[in-house]
């Protein structure tokens, strides 16, 4: 038994030659690892003969797409400018108009105060023909005010910024 018990021990010490003396650490380290590689990782090992005509192809495609935009963009906000500056103008007529019908019917009333006779009866005529065409002067004034209502309701409604109605654009 003595032998065997020898014969045994020489087993496992020649056996121990074979096998590297490493921690349990180690022994885990060796183990096959799940490595999840990501883009970046593979951008690092390509060629760069391999994407660089698709590359260029996409940024040339990519720039007249932007510029196309760009100037679809400029063609709005133009249009909307110009619209908006349209009614304004209209609305600064009748508002001048409006104006002088005012100015005008002041003007008429004091003379008709000083007046008597004939040249009172010809000024009172003055007078109503005046006050007709102040309250036409005011409504087209308020017609024009309910465009340019109407057209800020319609930017509104498509997204279009305040400033594009005002001529004031972001660069």
């Amino acid at each position: 038994m003595i032998i065997r018990s020898i014969a045994v021990m020489m087993f496992l010490c020649i056996a121990g030659l074979f096998i590297p003396a490493t921690a349990p650490e180690s022994l885990a380290e060796n183990t096959v690892e799940n490595t999840v590689y990501s883009n970046q990782d593979i951008e690092k090992y390509k060629r760069p003969a391999d994407n660089t005509a698709r590359a260029e192809k996409n940024s040339r495609s990519e720039a007249k797409k932007e510029k196309a935009g760009k100037a679809a963009e400029q063609q709005e906000k133009e249009y909307w400018c110009k619209q908006a500056t349209s009614y304004k103008n209209k609305m600064e007529k009748a508002q001048d108009e409006a104006g002088k019908q005012e100015k005008r019917l002041a003007e008429l009333k004091d003379a008709a105060g000083q007046e008597i006779g004939k040249k009172r009866k010809s000024l009172e005529k003055e007078i109503s023909n005046t006050q007709k065409k102040l309250k036409n002067a005011q409504k087209q004034l308020e017609d024009r005010q309910k465009d340019l209502d109407r057209l800020e309701g319609e930017a509104h409604k498509k997204g279009v910024p305040p400033g594009w109605l005002r001529c004031q654009f972001t660069w």
